[in-house]
């Protein structure tokens, strides 16, 4: 047996609550033998046409198991919804006979635990779940509990829930002198069984023993015995009633107050009396203690089983933290007592309300009886980060807040029940929101849990009382706007005239982060603008570098889908809703994007491969461009992010580029932008492509006429494979024509590209791109092509460096070969610079820096000065003067020192002293 919510999710799909077991039981029935009261509670509320008196083949009724199973809530439920307290079964026993089945019942409950082949237990009942106590091979004392948990697995001695029962059952006028078969009236079966509950009803009170045994009366015969038969009883009763323990208590002074510090720890083993003098004792000795705030958390919990008795017996406890003020000084004296304490709590009510299991009498009780206020609040506390002894004391939520949460069915009994009792259903929390407002807490709409299952009926009740949909909370947003609504509590809002234009965010951009569709729908359905505009990201989970410097639009949000693959999947279906419903693709976002271009060059490819499917495509201009000329094309050619199949994404399938479905799709590939660009020039400046893609483009006719169009700065495709440096792709273009011994505009050739990048093992725009081992080797081949092919290995570039100088200058700590070779420069400078080149290792550039003021200038990185000494000693065995001048006056001695390149001056100082030794 299950939840509530697990119950009417199975009803939902088609399950028929009016369907009879084999023994002719109902869900009630059930429900009742596995002490679900709140699948009790839910069934008896929503589900009319199951029988609350139905009959199983034993003739009992689900009031008969509720009863037998001690569970008052139950009980009490049944018949409010109409139970027959009089009802016979087989053996012609009512449901007050059956209160006396209690004892039974409940060793059977607990043997289920025990697990024990050698007690040769009853066989698995799933209507009787497993004890949780000491007696399970993976069970602990409480008082070992490492947790410090409250002592729950004591096993009473007594259970005041079954003499709740009877008091119940006699209230609904059951008959006290009914007989069964056996002739045994309710009582007879109590004494038989040793039911010392239902005894107990009857032991302390004479005109119902009275009644019970008015039969007696009823021959000549046994009138004659009547009283002795009553003296038998009586004396059987006051002996089964239970016994204080004060007396035994009092006679060990340790143990005595040790029950005074902390009564709920032993409150299975007091009477509800004997527990109501312990705690009025405490109060007395020590009106503030804290400790009395978590015997009220205990006390107001139904697994205690007398918490009603003693409850109803110490009603100044229960005053103590029943308004905001009591609560607030208590926690100001917490806050500076004890290390550790909530950020938020509650009153009794509160307490009471968030219980997991039906609470439903002790908030009648509560409001009955001991009189507390139906709309007090809590208190809240807005803690320092950085210091939580220090935050302000706030009025918090009321108990209709902690019921709104819906999580129980028997809350939304509950929630009836208090603002029936004059509950606000307006009423404000610490950050001003109403019960409303909960409602956006707890469950995602997509998934499979079940909290907050009921928060649909409790709006509708919260509506139907004059909740006003519209309020706004501190941060101006209404009820429509927070996290996580349900689509159909989103519908029942915008039905009751909530207005989504009534706040700070419109509720369309909270769906859309909320990957909640149905929400989505539901909102564009009732007219909401799907090119809403949004101020500011507020509290919405967006990437701030999207949204920096951009308006944010619902669909540029439903782009924004979390970087796990699963989650982004979750947001295709709402841009593709989006775009079906009229977005407007081309709506600036700034003086420089477009939404349509900001999407393709940022999201995700599960999102732009949901774009390029039918029908959406039809509505993308492919060849729309931006505020600088360029295409969507153009824009999918600068994304960044990684392709299904490659780097991280490895365990998945291969997937094409949608640069190139969008040429399927006939983007034109021959457009250029503002600054003559085309798609290519783009592609190939984006170091995140894989060189296969770049090479599956360029083979494309679409884009044959691009593969030698320069810029209009003078770049070629061929220039630009160079600068982000792809050996494969600059022999795809030479074998195309492309120029290999033409400088770009800054006059670079390929040896100075190549030797800037020939020793880097991977490339990084945001992330890190792997570069094939034999790197190097690709680029020492198109080296010796463009020598061989008569380049200079000396032509210099427009500030006088020339491949060797920039060689000198390049530094790429992430290199393998930095990492075992004590100098890779050293190590391959043959390699590039072979005794035959012609290279001219005196070379200046035009601030007159020679190869030694290159080399002590630049960034040693990771590796450091012991890198640079030993390639500035390779460089002076080369004949270069250290003590040469630049057109500034610094020789390399001196930018050494300026740069703390301490192994270098090192190094020449010892030079200079084995000169000037010679020279001696």
């Amino acid at each position: 047996m299950q939840t509530a919510s697990h119950m009417a999710a199975l009803i939902s799909c088609g399950a028929d609550p009016t369907f009879l077991t084999e023994d002719g039981q109902n869900v009630l029935h059930l429900s009742c033998r596995a002490r679900r009261g709140d699948v009790v509670c839910m069934v008896a509320a929503q589900y009319t046409a199951v029988d609350v008196n139905q009959k199983d083949t034993f003739g009992r009724t689900p009031l008969h198991y509720a009863c037998a199973s001690g569970q008052a809530e139950s009980v009490a439920t049944l018949l409010a919804h109409g139970a027959d307290a009089h009802a016979i079964d087989r053996e012609y026993r009512t449901p007050l006979h059956a209160c006396a089945e209690f004892n039974t019942e409940q060793k059977l409950y607990e043997t289920r635990g025990l697990g024990k082949t050698s007690f040769r237990g009853p066989a698995a009942d799933k209507l009787r779940p497993k004890f949780r106590g000491m007696d399970q091979d993976s069970g602990t004392t409480w008082y070992k509990d490492s947790y410090g948990t409250v002592a729950s697995h004591i096993r009473p001695a007594f259970f005041p829930g079954v003499t709740t029962i009877v008091k119940m059952l006699l209230e609904a006028k059951a008959d006290v002198g009914a007989r069964d078969k056996n002739m045994h009236t309710p009582l007879d079966r109590a004494l038989v069984a040793g039911c010392s509950e239902v005894v107990e009803a009857f032991a302390t009170d004479d005109a119902l023993f009275a009644e019970a045994t008015k039969h007696f009366e009823g021959g000549e015969s046994i009138a004659k015995k009547a009283p002795q038969f009553r003296k038998y009883m009586k004396a059987q009763m006051v002996l089964m009633r239970p016994r204080s323990a004060l007396p035994v208590l009092e006679e060990d002074a340790a143990s005595h107050q040790q029950v005074l510090d902390s009564p709920e720890l032993y409150l299975a083993l007091l009477t509800a009396e004997d527990a109501a003098v312990i705690i009025k004792a405490a109060l007395a000795a020590n009106p503030d203690a804290l400790s009395h705030y978590n015997l009220v958390r205990e006390l107001l919990k139904p697994r205690h089983l007398r918490h009603l008795q003693v409850v109803e017996h110490v009603p100044e406890l229960i005053q103590q933290y029943s308004s905001h003020a009591m609560v607030r000084d208590k926690m100001a004296k917490a806050k500076e007592t004890d290390r550790y304490y909530y950020n938020r709590e509650m009153t009794a009510l509160q307490l009471a309300c968030e219980s997991v299991e039906p609470n439903l009498l002790m908030l009648k009780l509560l409001v009955e009886k001991i009189g507390v206020d139906v709309d007090a609040r809590g208190v809240g506390i807005r803690t320092n980060p950085h210091d939580k002894k220090e935050g302000k004391l706030v009025p918090g939520g009321t108990a209709l807040h902690v019921l709104a949460a819906g999580r129980y069915w028997w809350q939304v009994e509950g929630l009836r029940y208090l603002i029936a009792n004059g509950a606000d259903v307006n009423a404000r929390d610490e950050d001003g929101r109403t019960p409303l407002h909960t409602l956006g807490r707890g469950k995602n709409h997509a998934n499979n849990q079940t909290w907050g299952f009921w928060r649909l009926a409790v709006v509708r009740i919260l509506l139907d009382h004059g909740a006003d949909p519209n309020s706004l909370d501190d941060e101006g947003l209404t009820p429509l706007t927070h996290q996580e609504i349900p689509p159909e509590i989103m519908a029942e809002l915008l039905q009751r005239n909530a207005d989504p234009n009534a706040g700070s965010m419109n509720p369309l951009f909270q769906v859309i982060a909320d990957q909640n569709l149905p929400g989505l729908e539901a909102l564009l359905d009732h007219g909401v603008d799907v090119d809403t505009l949004h101020d500011g990201p507020g509290h919405l989970a967006v990437r701030k570098e999207l949204v920096k410097g951009r308006r944010i639009t619902p669909l540029l949000l439903a782009s924004d889908a979390p970087s796990y693959n699963n989650q982004v999947r979750k947001s295709v279906p709402l841009v593709q809703t989006l775009v079906a419903r009229g977005a407007n693709l081309y709506l600036p976002l700034n003086e420089d994007e477009t939404l349509i271009h900001v999407v393709f060059e940022f999201a995700q490819y599960e999102i732009h491969d949901g774009l390029l499917q039918e029908p959406y495509v039809a509505s993308i201009g492919l060849n729309r461009r931006d505020q600088h000329g360029r295409t969507v094309l153009m824009a999918s050619c600068r994304w960044h992010g990684t392709l299904p199949g490659y780097a991280h994404r490895h365990w998945d399938p291969k997937a094409t580029a949608i640069c190139m479905r969008m040429l399927e799709h006939n983007a034109d590939a021959t457009l250029v932008d503002h600054e003559g660009k085309t798609a290519l020039h783009h592609l190939l400046e984006n170091p995140s492509v894989p060189d296969d893609v770049v090479l599956e483009f360029l083979n494309r006719k679409e884009v044959a006429p691009t593969l030698l169009r320069k810029d209009k700065a003078g770049f070629s495709p061929f220039h630009y494979a160079l600068a982000i440096l792809r050996p494969t792709i600059c022999h795809f273009l030479l074998s195309k024509a492309a120029d290999l011994l033409e400088p770009d505009p800054n006059g670079l050739t390929a040896l100075h590209h190549i030797a800037l990048q020939c020793f880097e093992s991977a490339r990084y725009s945001g992330r890190k791109v792997e570069l094939p081992k034999d790197f190097f080797d690709h680029c020492l081949i198109l080296w010796r092509l463009f020598l061989a092919k008569g380049g200079s290995i000396n032509s210099p570039d427009k500030n006088g460096n020339t491949p060797l100088l920039t060689y000198l200058s390049s530094i790429h700590t992430s290199s393998d070969l930095n990492r075992k070779l004590p100098a890779c420069h050293v190590a391959h400078y043959d390699k590039l610079f072979p005794p035959d080149s012609g290279v001219d290792v005196f070379a200046v550039n035009r601030e007159g820096e020679t190869a030694l003021h290159v080399i002590t200038k630049r960034d040693g990185g990771h590796y450091g000065e012991h890198h640079d000494k030993l390639l500035f000693e390779a460089m002076m065995a080369r004949g270069l003067d250290p003590l040469k001048e630049d057109s500034g006056g610094r020789s390399a001695l001196d930018v050494a020192s300026a740069c703390e390149k301490h192994d270098i001056v090192a190094l020449l100082g010892r030079k200079s002293a084995r000169a000037g030794g010679e020279g001696t």
